[in-house]
C-alpha cells in the first residue's frame, strides 16, 4: 500500500469510526435531525471521494475535512454541564457561547469549514490550471475566487439546514438571525483562509529569492554553484488515484555575462520504488 492509500484509509477510518458513534448517539437520543445530517454527511463524503479523484486533494485537506466533521457531529449531540452559558434550552454544544453574548461554538465552526472549503476550492481551481499547462499562483483574483465558491457552498449549507426544519419538526437551526451571524462567520472563515494561502504562496516564493541571493552572497568569486532540496508533489494518472511523491534533486547554476544566476543543470529522483514507479 502506498503513502497516500495508507493516509486516505486512515482519514476514511477515523470519519468512519465517529459517524458510527454519531449514529448509535442520535438514535438512542431519538435525534432525528442528526440522522439527517448524518445521512447527509455520507453523501458529502462520496463527493469529497470524487473531488479527490479528479483533483488529489491534500492528505492536510482531507483530514481538516474530517475533523469539520467531527466538530459538527460533536456540536449537534453532545450536551454541556449545567451552569454553561447556552443560547437555548437545548443546551447542545452548538448553543455554548465560549464568549457569552458575543462568540459561539457553532460560529466557531461555520468559519473553520468554509476556511476548509476555501483551500479545497483553491485545490481544485489549481488542478485545472495546471491540467491546461498554466502556472497556478494564488493571485489576489484566484483568492476571491476560491472564497466565493466556498461561500457559495456555505449557501448550500443553510439550505439543507431550512430543509432540516422542514423535515423536523424540533431543531436547532435557529432562526433568521442565526442564520445571519452563520454567514458572516463563513465568510472570515474564507477571507482568513484565502490570506493564508496567499501568504504562504508569497513565503515561498520569496525563499526562492533569498535562495539565491545567499548565493551571490556566498558566491562573489564563483561562476558555479550548487543546492540540494526535496520536495513532494501529487502525481495523478489517468483513471487512478492521485499518489504524493517525494522526490530530491540537485540545481546546478552558472552566472551568466551579466553577473545573473541561472539555473544550469536540474537532476532529480523519486523516493518511490522504482517497480512501484513503473507501474504507475
Amino acid at each position: 500500500m502506498t503513502d497516500t492509500s495508507s493516509q486516505l484509509w486512515a482519514v476514511a477510518a477515523f470519519t468512519a469510526t465517529y459517524l458510527i458513534a454519531a449514529l448509535i448517539v442520535a438514535l438512542v437520543q431519538g435525534n432525528l435531525e442528526f440522522l439527517f445530517y448524518i445521512a447527509v454527511m455520507l453523501i458529502l463524503m462520496g463527493c469529497v471521494w470524487i473531488v479527490h479523484r479528479h483533483v488529489g486533494l491534500s492528505s492536510g485537506v482531507l483530514w481538516a475535512l474530517s475533523l469539520w466533521g467531527l466538530a459538527h457531529m460533536a456540536g449537534g449531540l453532545l450536551v454541556v454541564p449545567g451552569g454553561w452559558p447556552v443560547s437555548s434550552e437545548s443546551r447542545v454544544l452548538y448553543t455554548l457561547w465560549l464568549i457569552p453574548g458575543r462568540l459561539k461554538y457553532d460560529q466557531v465552526v461555520h468559519a473553520y469549514g468554509f476556511g476548509v472549503t476555501t483551500w479545497v476550492c483553491w485545490q481544485g481551481i489549481r488542478s485545472v490550471i495546471q491540467r491546461r499547462g498554466g502556472t497556478a499562483v494564488p493571485t489576489f483574483g484566484l483568492m476571491v475566487l476560491s472564497a466565493a465558491a466556498a461561500l457559495g457552498f456555505g449557501a448550500l449549507n443553510e439550505v439543507i439546514e431550512f430543509i432540516a426544519t422542514l423535515l423536523v419538526p424540533e431543531t436547532n437551526v435557529g432562526g433568521y438571525r442565526n442564520t445571519g451571524w452563520d454567514l458572516i462567520a463563513n465568510l472570515c472563515g474564507a477571507t482568513i483562509a484565502a490570506a493564508l494561502i496567499w501568504i504562504h504562496a508569497r513565503r515561498s516564493t520569496s525563499a526562492s529569492v533569498i535562495l539565491l541571493a545567499m548565493l551571490s552572497a556566498a558566491c562573489l568569486g564563483c561562476s558555479a554553484a550548487y543546492t540540494v532540496n526535496s520536495h513532494d508533489y501529487t502525481y495523478h494518472a489517468a483513471d487512478a488515484e492521485p499518489q504524493w511523491h517525494k522526490t530530491k534533486n540537485v540545481h546546478v547554476w552558472k552566472k551568466d555575462a551579466a553577473g545573473h544566476w541561472k539555473l544550469h543543470v536540474d537532476i532529480w529522483n523519486s523516493d518511490v520504488p522504482m517497480d512501484e514507479f513503473s507501474n504507475e
